[in-house]
């Protein structure tokens, strides 16, 4: 298996923990009443060479169809776009090094099914692509971050639709030319949530939520050649059902999250090697929490990622887990510094952490943007890369110097 690449440019390094972190609550989303900023942050975080993080919201806004906004590194927040009514914008986005952001939405409606939309940096929004209720190109691409290739071409999962009405891989070039690349038909797995990597010679690697032989969700690659291959099927032992796409080392071993399963059935942490060996490498707890996020990575090949419940408080935490199995609660929220996070983290390069909730605070709150700092350890870029942290995906190199990063869900 090639060097894997994923949605956005890569990350310097990521921290490894050796003392208790601080979670900082950046910002709050602060209810129906804050129609400005929108409500219910579904999405991960995007961050731009400056430090400027970038995000959506569910809902809210001045069309109350959520919006897309920007939090600069002095603590500044700008709502960019506010989306029409019968919106969901609950993707990811990712950023080129142009400065255009480019995510997905939904429509709860049923009326269409979602849109892949652009916003360049000067401002002019975009709709790429909009899905079609009904039609072939399958609709709703719920959650996860798109993948952009080095010609501008994006990649990304629909959830419902296509020939089958169980979802579909897709492509969209920068000369607009969408294609359906795969539809699911159960089997082969249904109901992709999670973002796709990409490795050097184009292939896809994802995760489904529901079918494959036991009916819970599979791994699987596409080639661009378009062979469809399963690579695994969850069980009860591996765990299953996940909304989180993987991550890879330079081995080839996929790693991810599922939501449930696993020795005490709160989901686990799990490995897939290239030759096809599943296995729960972390089985969660109550007590730990539960994932609904995808995973990062450093250097040393320690896995970060987030629970949406449990830590000390109840109210989730933020997790490591290193090569050798050693489980971490790096730091739990406390209901103050937000709480409920359900997307990856992202990293910059002095190893702060960052991320979302869907919840903000114990009472009217209806989201945040947190960072975890302190007690950690800098692990710095190797020579050579032994894990890839959100990918290398966009432009390389000239990406991986301006540090630009982006969430994987």
């Amino acid at each position: 298996m090639k060097t894997l690449l994923s949605a956005a440019a890569a990350l310097a390094f990521i921290a490894a923990p050796a003392s208790a972190a601080t979670i900082n609550n950046l910002f709050t989303f602060t209810g129906p009443t804050a129609s400005t900023a929108g409500t219910n942050v579904f999405s991960g975080l995007a961050r731009d060479a400056s430090g400027t993080l970038y995000g959506t919201a569910e809902s809210g806004g001045a069309n109350e169809g959520g919006t897309l906004w920007s939090l600069s590194s002095g603590g500044t927040f700008t709502t960019l776009h506010a989306f029409s009514a019968n919106t969901w914008a609950n993707g990811t986005p990712i950023i080129d090094a142009a400065g255009t952001l480019y995510g997905t939405t939904v429509d709860p409606s049923g009326s269409t099914g979602g849109t892949v939309w652009s916003r360049t940096s000067s401002g002019t929004f975009t709709t790429l692509h909009t899905f079609d209720v009904g039609g072939g190109d399958g609709w709703n691409p719920f959650y996860g971050a798109l993948v952009r290739d080095s010609s501008g071409t994006l990649f990304g999962t629909a959830t419902r639709g296509g020939a089958n009405d169980l979802g579909t891989v897709f492509s969209l070039t920068s000369g607009g030319t969408f294609t359906v690349l795969h539809d699911f038909d159960g089997a082969n797995g249904s109901n992709p949530y999670g973002t796709l990597i990409r490795d050097s010679s184009g292939t896809l690697f994802g995760t489904t939520y529901d079918g494959g032989a036991n009916n819970v969700g599979s791994v699987f690659s596409l080639t661009s050649g378009g062979v469809f291959t399963t690579l695994a099927s969850f069980d009860s032992s591996s765990g299953f059902n996940t909304y989180a796409g993987v991550v890879a080392d330079s081995s080839g071993t996929l790693y991810g999250t599922t939501q449930k399963g696993g020795v005490h059935g709160n989901g686990t942490v799990f490995s897939l090697t290239t030759g096809g060996v599943l296995t729960a490498i972390f089985n969660f707890t109550a007590a730990d929490g539960q994932p609904f996020g995808g995973l990062i990575a450093d250097a040393s090949g320690t896995l970060f990622g987030t629970t949406v419940n449990g830590g000390a408080n109840g109210f989730g935490s933020v997790f490591s887990l290193t090569s050798g199995g050693v489980f971490t609660t790096v730091a739990s929220f406390d209901g103050t510094n937000g709480f409920g996070p359900q997307r990856s983290l992202i990293a910059d390069a002095a190893g702060t952490l960052y991320g979302t909730t869907v919840l903000g605070c114990l009472d009217d709150c209806y989201g945040s943007v947190f960072s975890v700092t302190g007690g950690t350890g800098a692990v710095p870029e190797p020579a050579s890369w032994a894990m890839l942290i959100a990918g290398f995906g966009l432009t390389g190199a000239a990406m991986r110097r301006r540090r630009v990063t982006a969430a994987v869900a």
